[in-house]
């Protein structure tokens, strides 16, 4: 008898998963052997199986995340896990892209998206995102209560979180020599003049004129409606020559890491990512407060494999997992209990990744827009792209 082989942990989830649809496949086909039941009736019982073992009969899975946003491996883990013969994962950089592929019928051809939690409402109301299935979810229970029935997904019908962070300014320490408190760093002097075309913002609208409503003092998210748009697009016009470019984060965290970009309005857990790479970058909340966002998952209304997708989602939400994309992104996750032992105290016990108590209650919690507000922003933004300033910028 030769030596007895311990079984790796993934080993023996995935000998678990499959040995429970197995048995239960299996038993279902000797029991309906020699009975009256046709074929058809037979086939209908063990997909009714199938989905009690949480095991998609679909073998592919499309889908379309934010850059930069997962642990690479996760993808390999599910693919070997659920047996799947193509896993799809193509990338976008801002919400309005996301709406775009949506609105030119991609929801045809993903099955899986992460929208940010203002985007969802109208998402919903243009059909573009299916009701879930929670009971092909389970892991939904690991979510903390915090996070569950928020106002812009009551009940959580559409969508279910997945990351969450703020939106501040990564900034070099080695090159600001006032340094980075608030948000007068991105639109007053003497940054502007003494760091003209070392500034950028972001090319998601909605954070871009977030920045300058926070600056203006209103909410993050303005009023109902949008009343003080006009305000912020004429402050975001003057600021506009001193802007190098309007980036996403495929260009801000290398060029923040090689000094290329200076001050950069951006997403808490981009910016530590740039961190690993150059320890003279930071980044802060401005101490006036800013904004504390959830991006969530969803799954398209006509997605081509609907229970692969809530296979996909149901094994993102394990703690586990949680935890490796935590560590790999440098952002928060809503499983606030469930999986914190699994997160270094490093990552724990960064006020830049998870906000203590106090700096969370001068910041303002993302509310859903309305189709109108968005149509507003939109036609901001395209308003603002037209006015005078940032021209073609290569590295």
């Amino acid at each position: 008898m030769g030596e007895e082989r311990k079984l790796s942990r993934r080993e023996f989830l995935r000998i678990a998963i499959g040995g429970a649809a197995g048995l239960l496949v299996g038993g279902a086909a000797g029991y309906f052997t020699g009975s009256t039941l046709t074929r058809k009736v037979l086939e209908a019982e063990i997909e009714d199986l199938r989905e009690r073992a949480l095991l998609p009969a679909e073998k592919e899975v499309r889908v379309y995340n934010w850059s930069e946003y997962i642990h690479p491996y996760v993808l390999t883990l599910f693919k070997e896990e659920y047996e799947m013969e193509t896993v799809v994962y193509d990338v976008y950089e801002s919400n309005e892209e996301l709406r775009a592929a949506l609105a030119a019928g991609k929801d045809k051809y993903y099955d899986v998206i992460f929208p940010s939690d203002s985007y969802i409402p109208e998402f919903v109301d243009q059909g573009w995102i299916m009701e879930l299935d929670f009971k092909k979810i389970p892991n939904f229970k690991f979510i903390s209560d915090k996070f569950k029935n928020p106002p812009w997904d009551p009940e959580n019908k559409y969508s279910v979180p997945y990351m969450w962070g703020s939106t501040g300014i990564g900034w070099l320490s080695n090159r600001i020599e006032e340094g980075v408190t608030d948000w007068n760093a991105l639109f007053e002097e003497p940054y502007l003049s003494k760091y003209s075309k070392k500034i950028t913002m972001l090319c998601e609208p909605a954070d871009t004129f977030g920045a300058a409503f926070k600056y203006l003092g209103y909410n993050y998210n303005d009023d109902l409606g949008l009343p003080h748009i006009d305000e912020a697009l004429e402050l975001l016009k003057k600021q506009k020559p001193y802007v190098l470019k309007y980036a996403d984060a495929t260009e801000y965290i290398p060029s923040l890491a090689n000094e290329d970009f200076w001050i950069s309005l951006a997403w808490s857990g981009d910016v530590y990512v740039a961190m690993e790479d150059n320890e003279n970058v930071v980044y802060t909340i401005p101490q006036s407060g800013t904004n504390i966002w959830v991006d969530c998952m969803c799954i398209t209304k006509n997605a081509p494999h609907p229970d692969a997708a809530h296979a996909f989602i149901n094994f993102m939400l394990r703690p586990e997992v949680m935890a490796l994309n935590t560590a790999e992104v440098w952002y928060a996750n809503p499983e606030l209990e469930a999986s914190q032992e699994l997160v270094s105290e490093e990552i724990l016990e960064d006020p830049g990744i998870y906000p203590p108590e106090e700096v969370i209650e001068k910041c303002d919690l993302s509310r859903p827009y309305t189709s109108e507000e968005l149509e507003i922003l939109s036609n901001a933004w395209a308003e603002l792209m037209a006015a005078p300033g940032v021209k073609v910028w290569r590295l």
